[in-house]
């Protein structure tokens, strides 16, 4: 199958701009993975951690139109 990287890097910038909708501090990883800090949202939405990383998600796949993974952790490595 061929692949289309000027697509896949168009989707990659629009991935970002979405996480930093919900937070500045993103750290793009690789062109189809980043780290955001949602550290002291659940305040500013009056949600859990769990139901923010839920809500980008959901923003990401209904802006996208794919699916995306989402996982959390105290820090990047875990």
């Amino acid at each position: 199958v061929n692949s289309n990287y000027t697509a896949y890097s168009v989707y990659a910038r629009r991935m970002y701009a979405i996480v930093r909708r919900y937070t500045p501090l993103v750290e793009e990883y690789s062109i189809d993975e980043c780290f955001a800090d949602i550290t002291g949202l659940e305040h500013a939405y009056s949600m859990t951690y769990e139901q923010i990383a839920l809500m980008i998600k959901h923003d990401l796949e209904a802006s996208l139109g794919i699916t995306f993974g989402v996982g959390m952790g105290p820090s990047k490595v875990i």
